[in-house]
């Protein structure tokens, strides 16, 4: 009778240790979090000078943007800035748009003239 309970025991524990998930060895866990921490190519980033030229480029391939002129200029210090003028506030928005999603967390400084709109009035008088 000791000898079936026993051998009940040790399948029972078998069956369950099959269902359950293998953890790595010691040695490898510490590897395995350094990778998931590392940066991955995308997460790396993106030069200036590169960036500048990315958001340049959606900004003259955008057709709402066509009768505007918006530049960007990106600076080494994580700031993306907006000059120019557009005609409407619509043409403004996909500007600010485009400039906020190639320039991931980078801060926006938006200087673009809406053309007729009370602070432009104000300017030219």
């Amino acid at each position: 009778m000791k000898h079936l309970v026993c051998g009940i025991f040790l399948l029972s524990t078998a069956a369950l240790l099959a269902q359950a998930p293998m953890l790595p060895a010691p040695s490898q866990r510490n590897q395995t979090k350094a990778t998931e921490t590392a940066p991955t190519p995308q997460e790396k980033a993106i030069p200036a000078a590169t960036l500048e030229q990315q958001i340049q480029s959606k900004l003259l391939d955008e057709p709402i943007l066509k009768s505007s002129s918006v530049a960007a200029k990106v600076h080494d210090d994580d700031s993306v800035v907006l000059t120019g003028a557009v005609d409407s506030e619509q043409q403004h928005q996909r500007a600010v748009s485009i400039a906020a999603s190639l320039g991931g967390s980078r801060k926006l400084i938006d200087r673009i003239v809406v053309r007729g709109t009370d602070v432009q009035k104000s300017l030219e008088k």
